[in-house]
């Protein structure tokens, strides 16, 4: 077959990687994508194939879901799952504020990452700090405040463990997010968040043994502040896996 009739017969491979090798598995549809990934997913296969000689060998498609833009470091986590992260994040908006006569005004963001609960939370706030370990995080998070126009809130470069060190709210007046990662949080950090008592504390885990393991920990040691579990919620980010996201408050 000549050259030219080998080209036009090419048909491209569309889809992901295969699992431990570099070759692509054609996918025409994908059971756990969004519906209008999925419909995005056929419009873009049928561009490519009516126009293959405009794409390079390799070349990446990327399907935008929203107008909403949040970046993070690519060696780093991040919930992805735009069916249920909004519904994540409104829930723990919505429950980060006791009412009474003295509400809370600031709020910090232990483990923020790129700044996912900080910016979407921080509505409300007189001045949100998240804090991160990790620099890059650091830096897509500003980037994120920014592109969102989220004025109020700034991001500090450290270990939670030495998170108050840094940080002088009136701790009555203050709310804070504890997310982090599988392995939970440490012992220190966890006496550093009881001596200074924030007003209200929303925990987020992907892992509910550590989790149940933490919260235990500030019940039992707690110092006379009178924390106690409000409610628990499960929100099931990653479809055919077993692990599932749960909020306490």
């Amino acid at each position: 077959m000549p050259r030219k009739d080998r080209a036009e017969a090419f048909v491209p491979t569309i889809g992901f990687n295969k699992k431990g090798r570099r070759s692509v598995l054609d996918i025409e549809v994908c059971p756990i994508a969004t519906p209008v990934l999925n419909v995005g997913l056929k419009k873009s296969r049928e561009n490519v194939l009516a126009d293959i000689s405009a794409f390079k060998r390799g070349a990446t498609l990327l399907l935008r879901e929203s107008t909403d833009r949040v970046n993070s470091d690519d060696g780093s986590f991040f919930q992805n799952n735009n069916s249920i992260l909004p519904l994540l994040t409104n829930h723990v908006r919505e429950n980060l504020s006791f009412e009474g006569s003295c509400p809370e005004i600031f709020l910090i963001d232990a483990y923020c990452g790129s700044g996912l609960f900080s910016i979407t939370c921080s509505e409300g706030f007189k001045e949100v700090i998240g804090v991160e370990v990790s620099a890059d995080s650091v830096k897509y998070a500003k980037l994120n405040a920014k592109a969102n126009k989220v004025q109020n809130a700034r991001f500090i470069l450290g270990r939670a463990e030495k998170i108050f060190e840094e940080i002088q709210f009136p701790s009555e007046q203050t709310a804070m997010i504890i997310d982090p990662p599988r392995k939970g949080c440490d012992e220190a950090f966890l006496n550093q968040l009881l001596d200074f008592s924030p007003r209200r504390i929303i925990y987020v885990s992907c892992n509910v043994h550590t989790q149940a393991r933490d919260l235990a920990y500030i019940t039992r040691h707690d110092k006379g502040n009178g924390y106690m579990i409000d409610s628990i919620r499960g929100f099931d980010l990653f479809v055919c896996h077993r692990c599932i996201h749960m909020t306490d408050q």
